[in-house]
């Protein structure tokens, strides 16, 4: 209804609806935002800024007039080591992004080249510190955020590639409530936003001016007007939402399903679908708007809504979303760290210096440098003698001496340390995580303290990895669509190492070989066949792998017992390093290596099971027994063309035996050849199998198109023989017949 009024109001549907949706957003995160507020304050708190201590506190012990004076109120941020040894731990082990397939047109080749793929969008668009700084605020406010968007690759291309952007301000980002309750990451929102301050006189020149218009809405952290007079901002949202169109979806003969009327569906013609049936598919819109009206509209090759969240701690409490990160359950301690800190420093600051006590008479004339004595370092401080009147006698008394220091009050230093084990507990991370020693010894007891501290902290690696499964998901669905026609995509090795691969939607299998413009094959891979699902992986990266893999070969070199042994481990340890002269090395090692080995290593160092192996060997026996039997049907062929060569004369002349003899030799050559090339058909059928079950194999590789050569050459004498077979049939079943007509019938008279 509230679109109907304003559509008969002369307002634009969408902008009222964005209007309502945006109202509900602050609405349902006015209470998390405000928290969240104050927590990143209280975690970005230095000396200079005091966001730690309470508002009413600080006023009162920063008062000059009030008794006492200005109190100390010290700030020792705690929290940030904490904090870091997440976010640092995520950064060192960052979660991998990884495809593979979901149905049975998805191929696991095309699911490598899309791993490729997907870690050189991320490379190319900085993915790293869209994950930082959204990890930056989960573990500080609870919750943070980054977005994808296609765009072209650069301004003179008309390629478009998936682009990972940082949402640096988390309070400029808001999601569908709703969908938020149902996934953690946003899978399940239906419509967000994205807002941004222009500069006033950038925005007129790019939309023009607009009269003032309040959409005064907006959540904790953020500004309250779009339009406020004034300022020389301007503001402007992105606003996303799905919308679902209602299409037809055919099932063909393969399994495959296409959208009725789509480009794909034009590799079926011809044919007749097996089924069809209505449905509807959502899609994302993207509109840029202002407070009046939409500036812009597009839609976006997704079905999903991309803007990622990543959660820290979330509960539903009385129909309410509560988030928050690692700060505010340490709130309390951390602030009675400082205060019993301030105290401790006030209450050494109030106590006296060390005051020498002395008799007057001892100190007489010397009082100046008495005074000055906790001032100036005096190399010897002198005094007088004192004598008694009475006998005229030096009175033995001890020279002048300090009084014992003040000792700091006990009860603020446990409070501290109290206060510090609270802010551990609170935190979950303990004295071995943070570099702190401890009671352990041996290495094995001082990781499984660390662990301990790891397990406390987990969740927040293990939601930001599943935000980052929804980010590949999103990355796959524009995959499918942003590559309309042939082309050559680039994508990255896991050790960071570029290639190239070339990209074809009309191709009608996953991937297949041609042949290149150098003769070489070149592998043809389609993206939008089969279903592909995304797993994210945790752990040390390529880097750390790599590095601890040299230090374990290099120890299992030395104490290798044979020279094999100990050749292969050095050659192995060399390819892990990363030094000057590595790579001349491995080239000198490779050689000095066993011959299995190095056979191993050129077929790109794949373990190939046995029986696949055994398979290999026979299949090569079989080229080779193809071969033979192909030689010998060719010596039958020369030996043919000798003998017919002798016939021909008599054939000539109607010799109805020597166009047998012909026969029989074709006859016979054609059964040879023919048995050939069943044979080679089984071997060929034997090396599909066995090149589907290793399709990475290059020796398998190799067998099937050696046995269509051989087959291709055994039809063609087989189809050369089936004509001349023909011919000299033909000619005898003439003989046949004039043999039977009797001599001196005329011509055409049919025989009895």
């Amino acid at each position: 209804m509230a679109e109907e009024d304003a559509r008969e109001a002369g307002e634009d549907p969408v902008v009222t609806r964005a209007r309502k949706r945006f109202e509900q957003a602050v609405e349902a995160e006015d209470e998390n935002r405000t928290k969240q507020l104050d927590d990143m304050r209280f975690l970005a708190s230095t000396p200079d800024d005091n966001f730690q201590w309470p508002t009413e506190i600080l006023r009162m012990r920063q008062k000059p007039g009030e008794e006492g004076g200005i109190r100390p109120c010290l700030t020792i941020n705690k929290m940030r080591p904490h904090q870091r040894q997440v976010t640092n731990e995520q950064r060192l082990n960052r979660p991998q992004i990884t495809a593979r397939p979901a149905d049975s047109r998805a191929s696991v080749e095309v699911a490598k080249v899309l791993n490729g793929w997907l870690r050189h969008v991320q490379v190319a668009s900085e993915a790293d510190l869209a994950y930082d700084i959204a990890c930056d605020w989960q573990t500080g406010g609870g919750e943070g955020f980054f977005r994808m968007y296609t765009a072209y690759a650069d301004e003179m291309s008309f390629e478009q590639e998936v682009v990972f952007e940082p949402c640096a301000d988390r309070f400029k980002v808001y999601l569908d409530p709703i969908g938020l309750r149902l996934h953690p990451a946003g899978k399940k929102c239906k419509w967000g936003f994205i807002v941004e301050d222009l500069p006033k006189d950038e925005y007129e020149a790019e939309y023009g001016k607009e009269n003032e218009l309040d959409w005064n809405e907006a959540g904790a952290g953020d500004q309250k007007h779009w339009f406020p007079s004034g300022n020389t901002l301007v503001r402007v949202a992105e606003y996303f939402e799905l919308e679902e169109k209602t299409k037809t979806i055919c099932l063909w003969a393969d399994g495959s399903v296409t959208v009725k009327g789509s480009p794909e569906e034009k590799r079926y013609a011809g044919q007749t679908p097996q089924e069809e049936r209505q449905t509807k598919i959502p899609r994302c819109i993207w509109r840029k708007m202002n407070g009046q009206k939409v500036l812009s509209t597009k839609e976006m090759p997704t079905k999903y809504v991309p803007i990622i969240r990543v959660v820290g701690n979330q509960w539903v409490l009385e129909g309410k979303l509560l988030v928050d990160g690692m700060v505010r359950p340490g709130k309390d301690a951390q602030r009675m760290y400082n205060y019993n800190a301030s105290a401790e420093i006030e209450m050494n600051a109030l106590q006296p210096k060390a005051p020498i006590t002395a008799m007057v008479d001892q100190i007489a004339g010397h009082e100046d440098r008495y005074r000055t004595a906790n001032t100036v370092p005096y190399s010897y401080l002198p005094y007088n003698k004192v004598v008694e009147e009475a006998t005229g006698q030096i009175v033995n008394i001890a020279p002048p001496s300090r009084i014992q220091p003040p000792v700091p009050p006990a009860a603020f230093i446990q409070a501290k340390i109290g206060a510090d084990q609270d802010l551990k507990a609170t935190m979950g991370q303990w004295g071995p995580a943070l570099g702190e020693p401890s009671g352990e010894k041996s290495g094995k007891a001082i990781n499984a303290r660390k662990s301990e501290s790891d397990v406390g902290s987990f969740h927040y690696v293990d939601n930001l990895a599943r935000a980052l499964r929804y980010a590949g998901a999103i990355a796959l669905d524009m995959a499918a669509e942003i590559i309309t026609t042939r082309r050559v995509v680039r994508i990255l090795g896991e050790d960071g190492e570029p290639d190239h691969i070339v990209v074809d939607p009309d191709l009608p299998v996953p991937y297949q070989e041609e042949a290149g413009e150098d003769g070489k094959p070149v592998k043809v891979y389609n993206f939008g066949l089969g279903k592909y699902e995304v797993v994210v992986s945790t752990g040390p990266s390529f880097t750390t792998r790599r590095a601890e893999a040299a230090e374990f070969l290099t120890s299992a070199m030395q104490s290798a017992k044979d020279p094999v042994s100990a050749n292969v481990l050095t050659y192995l340890a060399m390819k892990n390093q990363d030094v000057a002269g590595a790579e001349e090395a491995v080239a000198m090692l490779k050689r000095m290596l066993p011959p299995q080995v190095q056979e191993e290593e050129q077929q790109g160092g794949e373990q190939v099971p046995p029986q696949v192996k055994a398979m290999v060997d026979q299949l090569k026996q079989a080229v080779g027994h193809t071969q033979g039997q192909l030689d010998a049907a060719k010596q039958a062929l020369a030996e043919r063309d000798q003998k017919l060569q002798g016939l021909e004369a008599q054939a000539k002349s109607k010799d109805r035996e020597s166009l047998a003899k012909m026969y029989e030799v074709d006859a016979r050559t054609l059964a040879e050849i023919a048995k050939a090339a069943s044979e080679v058909e089984i071997a060929k059928a034997q090396a599909i199998i066995a090149a589907s079950k290793q399709p990475d194999n290059p020796a398998l590789a190799g067998v099937v198109p050696a046995l269509d050569q051989v087959l291709a050459d055994l039809n063609g004498k087989i189809e050369l023989l089936a004509r001349s077979t023909v011919a000299i049939k033909s000619q005898l079943d003439n003989f046949e017949v004039a043999a039977r007509m009797p001599q001196g019938a005329p011509a055409g008279q049919p025989i009895q």
